[in-house]
């Protein structure tokens, strides 16, 4: 019997802290995995949260580090440096999928950074790219309006919004 491919779309999970949007992504990826083992997942995980580890174990590649929200500069530079690496994963592999936990922890940082549009800028490219290239990309945040401030209305109109 021949399993139906699963079908990666661009997501935005939106949850309180604690709601359950990384238990979500992670059965989300176990299908993905299952379904399509061919889609090569990268997770950039700015808060390294102890009760995550074994959430992204599906994952082909992850990028971690427990920043703090007061040091901008230091999670500016850490998720500029794990998209650049996305880039050169994606290159490697046919499907892709990017996980980007924290939003909302991302976006403030950004905003605060000389890099403000950087991160808003590549997160759009991964989606306007990501048909005709095989990237995909799910999102984590706390509420919609941080979706909001980085995506123009455009690219949020194709973005399927999950709300726990």
């Amino acid at each position: 019997m021949k399993t139906q491919k699963y079908r990666v779309e661009h997501s935005l999970i939106i949850g309180k802290p604690g709601a359950g949007k990384t238990t979500l992504i992670s059965e989300m990826l176990q299908t993905v995995k299952t379904k399509s083992p061919e889609v090569k997942v990268f997770v950039i995980d700015v808060k390294n949260d102890r009760s995550d580890v074994d959430a992204y174990d599906r994952a082909d590649f992850r990028v971690t580090r427990q920043c703090r929200i007061t040091d901008t500069e230091s999670v500016v530079e850490f998720v500029v440096t794990a998209l650049e690496e996305f880039i050169r994963f994606s290159e490697r592999n046919k499907e892709v999928l990017l996980v980007v936990e924290e939003l909302d922890y991302i976006t403030q940082c950004f905003n605060r950074s000389s890099s403000r549009f950087y991160f808003s800028s590549s997160v759009e490219k991964i989606i306007a790219c990501g048909n005709s290239q095989g990237a995909r990309i799910w999102m984590s945040c706390f509420s919609d309006l941080c979706a909001s401030n980085i995506l123009s209305p455009s690219t949020r109109s194709v973005i399927r919004k999950f709300t726990i």
